[in-house]
């Protein structure tokens, strides 16, 4: 998996520290909206699983962990089509208003201190039929992480530093990646949080991934969520504030799967 760019990680934007995800995105050049969960899901068409609320997960255990609450698909529900080695980029900034929010406009994510990892996950047939809290299976391999980039802990670049800064966060799916249906997930950990907690933000979305490609992942690469992170996972246990000056750190979960770029 490639990150194609975070423009302006040092830019002057404004931020609301609370909560949020993935609002839209652009998939090999087309944009599509994400799930707006104050408004009903009739009429919306958009390839997002629901997410109808901004709060973050904090329970390593929580079944909804693999695509946020209640991550089901809309009706009418769509796949959006990229070729395997295309780009999809997702959109944490905001530039709308949400009815009955307070929060200042624009804002945007509000969390810089934690990786960003994506996700994907085979779907047999299309993702339609698949409910990921309902039965967590090892379906799921990670294509891209970033953690600490530089510095220390509590001074440093992180993975989430540029979507912090206001750009958005563009990915390639791997090339020869074998045609098929998947679920994407990108997914955000805030390990700076003033509860002493571990928060995860996540959302789905569903694709599909055309070309010739013939890879898939290997069983070892593949993880269920929940389950794919412990919190014996050095990337987990441990107490932000009192390791401020760190400067190593072990991104939780499997390791990513490349497939062969040439």
């Amino acid at each position: 998996m490639k990150l194609i760019g975070f423009a302006g990680i040092l830019m002057g934007v404004w931020h609301v520290q609370g909560h949020g995800g993935v609002w839209n995105y652009e998939i090999d050049g087309k944009h599509y909206d994400g799930y707006k969960y104050w408004s009903p899901d009739t009429p919306q068409t958009t390839p997002q699983r629901r997410w109808p609320k901004r709060d973050p997960i904090e329970d390593l255990n929580d079944p909804y962990l693999a695509c946020n609450y209640d991550g089901t698909t809309v009706a009418p529900s769509i796949h959006a089509p990229i070729p395997a080695g295309g780009a999809i980029v997702a959109h944490y900034e905001k530039n709308f208003t949400i009815p009955g929010d307070t929060q200042p406009q624009p804002e945007t994510w509000g969390h810089n201190k934690g990786p960003i990892m994506a996700y994907m996950a085979a779907c047999n047939g299309p993702c339609t039929t698949i409910d990921p809290s309902s039965s967590p299976k090892r379906i799921w391999f990670k294509i891209f992480e970033l953690g600490l980039i530089n510095g220390t802990y509590g001074t440093g670049q992180w993975g989430s530093t540029a979507i912090y800064n206001g750009s958005p966060w563009t990915l390639t799916i791997p090339k020869n990646l074998k045609a098929r249906y998947y679920l994407i997930r990108h997914e955000v950990i805030n390990n700076y949080n003033s509860g002493y907690r571990t928060q995860w933000y996540m959302e789905c979305a569903q694709l599909e991934v055309t070309g010739d490609g013939k890879q898939v992942p290997g069983e070892e690469y593949l993880v269920a969520f929940p389950g794919a992170y412990k919190e014996s996972d050095p990337g987990y246990n441990f107490t932000f504030y009192d390791s401020e000056e760190r400067t190593k750190f072990v991104i939780p979960g499997p390791k990513v799967w490349t497939s062969n770029w040439t």
